[in-house]
């Protein structure tokens, strides 16, 4: 029993450490969009000659092809964590072994549909990743320990 019980918290851990580096690569898109608004920001908005802008095309080139490569690495790891929290979420109730608690089912089979529904749209990944997340605070000793009884006031 000791030993299923360290199982179910790894399992745990796990999904609950995907679902905060998935968070942690989100913050991509604030980075992208700071750099890109300080990167292009003088271009736009500062009196330059466009012979001064050519002769400083390199060095912009250069930065914003690094910035680019790096924004869709961060872009292909953040889809992977993604589908991975998103596969582990589904398997999450049959790893942990909930099935007689149907406030835990039903919280899971919402934040599962959330979370694949948000791989192919925006914002909802993120929405399911703090629903899960709350989910892990609220209730991690009912995920846990199935069969015990716990009352909620």
């Amino acid at each position: 029993m000791n030993f299923d019980l360290e199982e179910r918290k790894r399992k745990l851990l796990f999904v609950r450490r995907l679902g905060i580096a998935h968070l942690i690569l989100r913050l991509k898109f604030l980075l992208g969009i700071f750099l890109l608004v300080w990167f292009i920001g003088p271009i736009l908005f500062v009196d330059i000659s466009f012979k001064d802008l050519k002769q400083d095309l390199g060095s912009w080139l250069g930065v914003f092809v690094t910035m680019l490569i790096i924004w869709i690495l961060l872009t292909i790891a953040d889809r992977i964590v993604l589908v991975i929290f998103a596969f582990k979420l589904n398997s999450l109730a049959d790893d942990l072994e909930i099935r007689n608690n149907q406030l835990l089912l039903s919280k899971l089979s919402t934040i599962k549909t959330i979370a694949i529904v948000g791989i192919f749209i925006a914002w909802l990944d993120i929405i399911a990743t703090f629903m899960f997340l709350s989910l892990c605070s609220r209730h991690k000793n009912d995920m846990i320990n199935p069969d015990q009884q716990i009352v909620y006031y």
